[in-house]
């Protein structure tokens, strides 16, 4: 192991704040002070202070670059210029594909010594349109010339954003398995009084659709089932943890299918794991996904989820939680399979995150193999400067 005291340094390129690569990212910095890796980050959006702590506690920075559409790129590229010569990184990681991530990577060759690196986060649904599918062949190629290797949070993504049959390193989407260390006695009291926050009454079912509003995150397709639970006369609420650019189209929704009484808009939750206790199952009807942090999140809570089958089954860890359906099935089948799967079995909690662990979705585990794939990668022996 190298006896070095300077950090190992990489910048992390994303474009906006909130969601599932902010979360990768701040889940992975929580665990670097360990290993003395320093992540600075480069991004579009402010960024909360939980995430800022993580960040500062690596001994980084977070800067500001300005959108070129508006601001010009002359702007942009100074911005860029400067946080990429802010330190001497050796790795830049970068959360942009295809196109819009060259500009990242020419001026990363130009700026810096580093090794770059796309990580694939999405499966992209190209469907059957020419333009589409042949766009998706250019960013693939795009992407495998760019990114030292390819990496990504799961193996569908890898072949989604690098093209069929490419192989890579998985670095997994991991959770900090301390928030869900909770006892039952504690687990009631915080539902107990989100139930009170929101006059939820005995008896309701509390069904969660966790993700930010939009399109991709398929809400519509969440409220037609409320509508088909409402027909079946059942007792619940429905609680819409994000926020987005759809929350109006989607409150419309609620009142053009008389869910008023049945739907809760929340707004964003952080950390989720606040508001995870008071949930009896989840639904995630996504359009596209690569390997979603929420299904991991759940799974650890011991909350059943609904998902659809255009999520990779990587995210089902065998725990008995997790159902999917195609997106074709009538309204009234998920209505259904929510109801039977809110009956499940649930695991002890022991039980739960012990499997987290083994596969390598906790911080602690997956902080380990993140920093492990990088130092290898630059040929440090041993894991990263102590």
């Amino acid at each position: 192991m190298s006896t070095s005291n300077k950090p190992l340094q990489i910048l992390h390129i994303m474009s906006g704040f909130g969601g599932g690569i902010s979360s990768f990212i701040m889940n992975k910095a929580k665990e670097m002070p360990r290993f003395n890796v320093q992540f600075d980050i480069l991004t579009f959006d402010e960024c909360n202070d939980e995430f800022t702590s993580a960040i500062e506690q690596t001994g980084g920075h977070i800067y500001s670059m300005s959108n070129p559409k508006k601001y010009g790129w002359e702007t942009f590229q100074q911005e860029v210029k400067f946080a990429m010569q802010s330190e001497a990184y050796e790795i830049v990681h970068c959360h942009i594909q295809g196109y819009r991530m060259m500009p990242f990577y020419r001026l990363a060759k130009k700026y810096t010594d580093a090794k770059f690196y796309v990580h694939a986060h999405y499966i992209k649904e190209g469907g059957m349109h020419h333009f589409v599918k042949t766009q998706q062949k250019m960013n693939q190629k795009i992407n495998t010339y760019a990114s030292t290797k390819p990496i990504g949070c799961g193996r569908e993504a890898i072949q989604a954003i690098f093209g069929k049959g490419t192989t890579g390193k998985i670095l997994p989407n991991s959770i900090d398995e301390t928030l869900y260390n909770w006892s039952n006695q504690e687990a009631q009291a915080i539902s107990q009084k989100i139930k009170a926050d929101y006059n939820i009454q005995p008896g309701d079912l509390v069904i969660g659709h966790i993700g930010r509003l939009n399109i991709i995150k398929n809400h519509q397709k969440t409220l037609h089932v409320l509508a088909e639970l409402k027909r079946l006369n059942a007792a619940f609420k429905c609680l819409i943890i994000g926020s987005g650019p759809l929350e109006e189209e989607l409150k419309n929704k609620v009142a053009e299918l008389d869910l008023e009484d049945n739907v809760i808009f929340t707004g964003r939750v952080a950390p989720i794991v606040s508001i995870l206790p008071v949930l009896d199952i989840a639904i995630l009807p996504s359009l596209s996904e690569g390997l979603p942090t929420t299904v991991v999140e759940t799974q650890a809570a011991g909350i059943p989820i609904l998902m659809a089958d255009t999520i990779t089954t990587e995210v089902d860890f065998g725990m008995g939680l997790v159902e999917a359906l195609s997106l074709d099935e009538e309204n009234d089948i998920w209505a259904k399979a929510l109801l039977s799967l809110s009956q499940k079995t649930i695991p002890k909690q022991q039980e739960r995150l012990a499997i987290l662990e083994k596969v390598g979705y906790t911080n602690t585990a997956a902080g380990e193999i993140y920093v492990d794939f990088f130092t290898k990668e630059l040929g440090i022996p041993g894991g990263a400067r102590q």
